[in-house]
């Protein structure tokens, strides 16, 4: 048992334990729940011991500390560094879905994927590896929030923020696009934004898809058996041709997600599925000043044509894009958050930790509360995006 909290615990608390031994109980149960108690585990390590799974508590040379969330394809964990005690987020493919071969095939890609990008404003991939039967993936620990549920707190944001934020996801598309990839699922709940602003990141290439080349093309447009996609956020072509797809599908995604974050929703918000997969298609969505008339109409003029249905009449060039997005930046006169001080207090609570104690109180942000399937420990939590589908 002493080996194995060896490995369980960071040196200082490990220091602890030993420091405890002869007082301790030998009985199992009673000593993790002492051990609990003293803060030197988590409620989820606590959990998994008491139910005989501690092995479960290691992949690879990381230690899980707490389950954040779980989608249908995947759980994402806190979890520490048994050489360093550096605390990341490891993402871990479910054994079910390990076992489908295009689901084994999408997790390898998004671990290859974030391998080769190193770009400020996309979540950087640590390692991939197999431990078993458990495929997984480490990642940077971002403790932020997604853009999704920061609207749900405060409402809309203004045109300094939104601008702000528009120019860093597109410095994250150039730099997929240098690599060759299309993310397919820009939106805001794969945005995370740090507590202070000073920071926005891309994550989540779960559907990250080479650009088509003239000899995959061919091939493509005709084996394209389901969407890739959000409803809310997909682009004309990823409905009809979903693999012949290149970075002015993130273009328009990109512009869908402006336009949540300037009026609270999305384009075509209020219907189901199908009626917004024909909208996406065929129609217009309401002028921007039309529901919020603080917006420049140059602003809702460059939105309208990041959301033009031919790809061909979007606007292509990144770089005269982050020009215009930058001059509304400045014109506003504004910091991102600059007058937001309650607000960062909020997020920034709990967000401190102790990483060397294997305690955090930081806060998860789900993608969707309605595809959770449980609740993560309230005493461990941290804002890491994963897929919930």
């Amino acid at each position: 048992m002493k080996d194995f909290f060896r490995r369980l615990l960071t040196r200082k608390d490990f220091q602890i334990f030993e420091e405890l031994e002869e007082h301790l109980p030998t009985d199992r149960e009673q000593l993790a729940t002492i051990l609990f108690e003293k803060r030197l585990i988590t409620s989820y390590q606590l959990s998994e011991i008491l139910k005989n799974y501690e092995d479960q508590l290691f992949v690879g040379n990381y230690v899980l500390q707490c389950l954040v969330g779980e989608g249908s394809m995947a759980r994402v964990y806190m979890a520490r560094s048994q050489d360093f005690d550096t605390i990341y987020a490891v993402k871990i493919l479910k054994p079910a879905r390990a076992a489908s071969a295009m689901v084994l095939k999408r997790f390898q890609r998004e671990v290859a994927t974030l391998s080769t990008l190193w770009n400020d404003h996309i979540v950087r991939a640590i390692y991939g590896g197999v431990d078993g039967t458990r495929h997984y993936l480490v990642m940077e620990y971002l403790p932020g929030i997604t853009l999704e549920e920061l609207s749900r707190r405060r409402g809309s944001f203004s045109i300094a923020e939104v601008c702000s934020i528009g120019i860093a996801i597109l410095k994250a598309i150039q730099g997929l696009r240098i690599a060759g990839l299309v993310h397919r699922d820009i939106k805001p709940s794969n945005i995370l934004i740090s507590p202070k602003g000073d920071w926005v990141k891309l994550v989540d290439l779960g559907l990250a898809h080479l650009e088509p080349s003239p000899e995959t093309q061919a091939l493509t447009f005709k084996n394209a058996p389901w969407i890739m996609g959000t409803p809310d956020y997909v682009s004309p072509e990823q409905i009809e041709t979903p693999y012949a797809v290149d970075y002015r599908t993130d273009i328009y995604s990109l512009g869908c997600t402006l336009y949540y974050l300037l009026v609270g929703h999305a384009p075509f918000d209020g219907y189901n599925i199908i009626q917004k997969l024909s909208h996406h298609l065929y129609s217009e969505p309401l002028q921007l000043r039309s529901l919020r008339k603080d917006v420049p109409e140059s602003l809702d003029l460059l939105i309208c044509q990041m959301l033009a249905k031919q790809p061909d009449l979007r606007c292509s060039n990144i770089e005269q894009l982050l020009g215009q997005l930058q001059q509304f930046t400045q014109e506003a006169g504004e910091t991102l958050f600059a007058c937001e001080e309650t607000l960062v207090d909020e997020l920034q609570i709990g967000m401190d930790r102790d990483l060397e104690s294997n305690y955090c109180q930081t806060i998860l942000y789900p993608q969707d509360q309605n595809q959770l399937s449980l609740q993560p420990d309230p005493e461990c939590m941290m804002s890491i995006e994963f897929e919930l589908r």
